[in-house]
């Protein structure tokens, strides 16, 4: 991962896409220093023009498994715990999209056992500092489409903002929250290039 380890300058190679988080230590004997880093990995785009995916199992999750499924975009989407029932839980990335104004789609599985919800924002700079939003929407899983579980058949796009100006680091944060027996799944954002 890291070339050299121990050296206070150096380059980290990654084998796959997603979010890594790293604790990184200087210490010289007589004091010590942390701090917790977090880097987005993001696969090659496409051709300039052309749809980019964001896959929702290479965002940082917070209380969200990674499930495999044959049905789902790149072969994988993620689901809220079943244990957060009440609790509002995040996915988190930092863009490195091409800068342009986008629109933007949200895949997803909606099912017949509840009204989860999901709210997408997306952001210059830091939701934790000050940030200029650029989008926010929410959106409630009701089409109750044919299933409890996610399928091909419970598969469903929504359109959740046109032509947003987006420029490279910016934030994307999914906020997620269940509802009875609707666990809320996100399979990706794909934000589609404006002429």
């Amino acid at each position: 991962m890291f070339a050299a380890e121990t050296s206070a300058a150096t380059t980290a190679t990654f084998s796959t896409p997603g979010a890594y988080l790293f604790q990184l230590i200087a210490d010289d004997g007589t004091m010590s220093v942390d701090d917790l880093v977090a880097v987005f990995v993001h696969p090659e785009w496409p051709p300039r023009g052309r749809p980019i995916r964001i896959e929702a199992e290479h965002m940082l999750l917070e209380f969200h498994a990674v499930k495999d499924a044959p049905f789902a975009s790149a072969g994988k989407y993620v689901r809220k715990f079943t244990a957060m029932t009440t609790t509002p839980t995040t996915l988190y990335t930092r863009l490195q999209l091409p800068a342009g104004n986008y629109d933007v789609v949200g895949g997803y599985f909606d099912e017949n056992d509840g009204r989860a919800r999901a709210e997408l924002e997306l952001a210059r700079g830091d939701f934790l500092g000050e940030h200029k939003r650029l989008l926010r929407q929410e959106w409630t899983y009701d089409q109750d489409l044919a299933g409890s579980e996610p399928s091909e058949q419970t598969a469903a796009r929504k359109h959740l903002g046109e032509n947003v100006p987006l420029q490279p680091g910016d934030a994307m944060r999914i906020t997620t929250l269940a509802d009875k027996n609707e666990w809320p799944t996100v399979d990706y954002i794909e934000f589609i290039p404006k002429e």
